[in-house]
């Protein structure tokens, strides 16, 4: 059974659980419904960690499926290592919050 983390985070209320993942990948795990899932059972909010916006959401923890990027950026491609880069500064300003690794396929 689903056990969520134990989160320090984004102060008092309401829990945000961000994630990033391709659009199909999302559309593949039922991530709306696991997004209703969390809202009825654990109170917690599911955003979108979406690497075009140019200013990410504070969130309590996160999952994500980055591979396909990792790759892309250790080929040279220049749209990845920045979405990386991106991210790298998020986790870094944000520390202290929990970041679940998807491994669902």
């Amino acid at each position: 059974m689903f056990q969520p983390p134990v989160m320090n985070g984004c102060g008092m209320g309401k829990k945000k659980i961000g994630y990033w993942l391709k659009e199909g990948k999302a559309k593949r795990i039922e991530i709306t419904k696991i997004e209703e899932i969390l809202a009825r059972k654990y109170d917690c909010d599911l955003v979108s960690m979406d690497g075009e916006r140019d200013s990410l959401p504070r969130v309590d923890a996160m999952f994500h499926k980055m591979s396909d990027m990792m790759f892309d950026a250790r080929q040279g491609k220049r749209a990845a290592i920045d979405q990386l880069e991106k991210f790298k500064k998020y986790f870094k300003a944000h520390e202290g919050y929990q970041c679940l690794t998807h491994s669902l396929t």
